[in-house]
C-alpha cells in the first residue's frame, strides 16, 4: 500500500469527522454510497438517508483523534480501513474510544464508503 493511498483514505475518513462536512448533505452524499449501511457504536443500524438526516441536524463539534490507522486493499477497487477514534461524548466531559472499520468501493471513478462499523472499546 502506497503512502499516498493511505493518506487518501485517511483524508476521506477524517473529513467525515469535521462539522463542516458532517452538516453538509452534499458533501456527505459524495462520500457515502446510496447502498451505505452502518452498525453504530450505539448498536443502531443506519442507512444513507438516516445518516444524512442525523448529521445535518448535529449541533456539536467534537475533536476526534485517530490512532492505529490501517488500510488494506481487498481487491483493486475495494479497500478496508480500520482505526481507533477517541473523542469526548456529547457532554464534552466523558472521553471514549471506538474501534472503527469502513469499506470503500471504487465506482464510476469515485471512492465511496459502503459500510462502516463503530464498536466501543
Amino acid at each position: 500500500m502506497t503512502k499516498e493511498k493511505i493518506e487518501t483514505f485517511y483524508n476521506f475518513e477524517t473529513s467525515l469527522h469535521k462539522k463542516e462536512v458532517r452538516n453538509s448533505r452534499e458533501k456527505v452524499s459524495k462520500l457515502i454510497a446510496d447502498d451505505f449501511i452502518e452498525f453504530g457504536k450505539s448498536g443502531s443500524i443506519f442507512n444513507k438517508q438516516s445518516i444524512l438526516d442525523e448529521l445535518e441536524a448535529e449541533t456539536f463539534d467534537l475533536e476526534i483523534k485517530v490512532s492505529d490507522f490501517e488500510v488494506k486493499e481487498l481487491s483493486a477497487n475495494v479497500i478496508l480501513v480500520t482505526y481507533t477514534s477517541t473523542a469526548p461524548d456529547r457532554d464534552n466531559r466523558t472521553v471514549y474510544s471506538t474501534n472503527r472499520s469502513s469499506i470503500w468501493i471504487l465506482r464510476d471513478d469515485r471512492w465511496q464508503m459502503v459500510f462502516h462499523q463503530g464498536t466501543k472499546k
